[in-house]
C-alpha cells in the first residue's frame, strides 16, 4: 500500500490493521495469519561496502567487524549490518576409543556442557532505584574453561574434558555464500539516520574505509555498491542551474517593460550592471 506525503503513519497502521481483522474471517482456513508491517524506505541501505580477498574467513570477518564499529560511530549512520559472516562456535572432536577407556558416554558430555553454560538466577534485590534481578554467570568464555572442566572422577584421578575430546574454533554451517572473483567476501550494508544528509554520510563512510584500508593486508579488495550520491548531486546541480536560469530569464523579460515605465524609480534597471559568472554548481550574479 502507498500513502501520500504528510500522512499520519500511526493512524494509517491502525486503520489498515482494523480492515485486515475484518477481512480475516473471509479467508480460507488454510490461509496463513495475515501480517501488517510498516516499511520505511528511509531505512533502506544507502551504501554497501564489499570486502573480499584471498585471506582466511576469520580474518576477513574480524576486519569487517572492526570497520563496522568505525562506521557506526559516524553521526549520520544508523547501522552497518554485516552480511556473509557466520556465527562462531567451538567444535568438539571426540575420540571414541578414549571415551570407552574412561567409560564416558556422549550424553554425559552433552549434559556437562549444557549445565555449565547458563546464567543461574540468584534472586532479586529491592533498592531505592528499583528492583534488581541477580544472576550468577556460569557461561563458558574461552577454550580453557571447557578443557579444564571435570568429566568423571575415578578414585583420586579426575578426568577432564580435554582428555577425552579436542576443541577447535569454527563457524556454523553457511546458509548462503558470497564470492567475488572466486574469493570469499563479506558486505556491510550502511543505513543512514532519518534526516541525515545522504551525500555527506556516504562521503564520510568512504573516508573511513580509505583510512582503515592502509592497515589491512594487501590482498583485500574494496568495492562500493548502491552508491547514488553522484546521481543525487547531479540532480541537485541541474535543479540549481534551472532555478538560476529561470531567474535570469525573468529579469531579462522584465527589462523592456521597466525601461518604458513612467513610474519614477530610485534605481533604474537600464543603469543596472549585472555580472554573471559560471560556477561548478550553477550561476551567480552581482548588482551594483
Amino acid at each position: 500500500m502507498e500513502f501520500s506525503a504528510g500522512f499520519d503513519s500511526k493512524q494509517a497502521l491502525i486503520d489498515v490493521r482494523d480492515k485486515v481483522d475484518l477481512a480475516r474471517v473471509k479467508l480460507p482456513d488454510a490461509t496463513d495469519e495475515p501480517e501488517v508491517v510498516e516499511v520505511n524506505v528511509a531505512l533502506f541501505p544507502v551504501l554497501t561496502v564489499l570486502l573480499s580477498g584471498p585471506i582466511p574467513e576469520r580474518s576477513l570477518v574480524t576486519i569487517a567487524r572492526h570497520l563496522q564499529d568505525r562506521i557506526e560511530a559516524l553521526p549520520g549512520v544508523l547501522e552497518a549490518a554485516i552480511g556473509g559472516d557466520r556465527e562462531p562456535l567451538l567444535e568438539v572432536i571426540v575420540d571414541p576409543a578414549v571415551m570407552e577407556t574412561y567409560g564416558v558416554q556422549y550424553a554425559e558430555l552433552f549434559a556437562l556442557v549444557s549445565n555449565n553454560n547458563m546464567l543461574v538466577a540468584a534472586g532479586a534485590m529491592d533498592t531505592e532505584a528499583g528492583r534488581l534481578v541477580l544472576r550468577v554467570p556460569g557461561v563458558i568464555e574461552d577454550l580453557e574453561d571447557l578443557l579444564q572442566m571435570p568429566v568423571k572422577v575415578e578414585g583420586s584421578r579426575v578426568v577432564t574434558f580435554g582428555e577425552v575430546a579436542s576443541l577447535r574454533r569454527s563457524f556454523k554451517d553457511p546458509e548462503s555464500f558470497a564470492r567475488v572473483d572466486g574469493q570469499p567476501a563479506v558486505t556491510l550494508e550502511v543505513k543512514k539516520r532519518v534526516g541525515a544528509n545522504i551525500i555527506d554520510t556516504i562521503a564520510e563512510v568512504r573516508e573511513v574505509v580509505e583510512a582503515e584500508r592502509i592497515h589491512w593486508p594487501a590482498g583485500i579488495q574494496v568495492g562500493f555498491m548502491q552508491d547514488k550520491s553522484d546521481q543525487i548531486q547531479a540532480m541537485l546541480t541541474d535543479l540549481q542551474n534551472n532555478i538560476f536560469s529561470a531567474v535570469i530569464l525573468v529579469m531579462i523579460v522584465n527589462q523592456p517593460s521597466e525601461r518604458h515605465s513612467s513610474t519614477p524609480r530610485s534605481v533604474s534597471v537600464s543603469r543596472e550592471r549585472m555580472r554573471i559568472s559560471e560556477k561548478p554548481w550553477g550561476f551567480c550574479w552581482e548588482h551594483s
